[in-house]
């Protein structure tokens, strides 16, 4: 009887114990795959938190622009008194129209938007708009407008995204941008000097002249 020979092929593609009869398994890969999925989801929450991160950076740039430092060059100021009553509420440009004050700071526009404080400005829990009694339109050296408006509570900016509350020493000094200078001895609430309008500058010019 002649024996059956097994070729060295035979040998090194036959499959015994557990797997015998079945699929060759590849728990290496197996490994590999639970380390990528792995991967995958700590990437997608880190990129989530990141998402989030640079959604709240792009929402304070576009809704509150130069709320830090900026180079103001001109400040436009309408102003009608905090104690005034309205049959409606006031939007900032029926503010605009019908202020009973209304001038222009150059030199003293950095001075005007310190006094708003505008890095107080918070993120507003609700956009709800103001009744305006007072208007500031901003202008940088860039020429570029930015407004900020208050009703006698709470400064807004002009979107509503950004506010803050106001207390008496604010409504103070606003009141002491439309005095004759020096005459409101509390000044603006920063401590500083009281403002100077291009306008009394002139008048005060061709007073002296005549």
């Amino acid at each position: 009887m002649m024996s059956r020979a097994i070729s060295p092929t035979c040998r090194l593609t036959k499959i015994t114990g557990a797997n015998a009869g079945g699929p060759r398994q590849l728990p290496i890969r197996r490994r590999w795959a639970a380390r990528i999925a792995h991967f995958s989801r700590s990437a997608t929450n880190r990129m989530t938190g990141l998402t989030r991160l640079l959604a709240w950076i792009c929402l304070l740039a576009v809704s509150g622009p130069f709320t830090a430092a900026a180079g103001w060059s001109k400040a436009e100021v309408y102003f009608t008194d905090w104690d005034v009553l309205t049959r409606e509420r006031w939007t900032i440009g029926k503010a605009r129209e019908l202020a009973r004050h209304k001038k222009t700071f150059i030199e003293s526009a950095p001075r005007v938007a310190e006094m708003l404080s505008l890095d107080k400005l918070e993120p507003a829990k609700d956009k709800q708009s103001e009744d305006a009694r007072l208007v500031v339109d901003l202008y940088t050296d860039a020429g570029t407008k930015v407004t900020y408006y208050a009703s006698r509570s709470r400064l807004s900016s002009a979107d509503d995204s950004l506010k803050r509350d106001l207390d008496e020493s604010f409504r103070k000094a606003v009141r002491s941008l439309f005095k004759k200078e020096n005459a409101e001895p509390n000044g603006p609430a920063n401590g500083s000097q009281p403002f100077r309008s291009e306008t009394n500058r002139t008048s005060s010019a061709a007073g002296s002249r005549r």
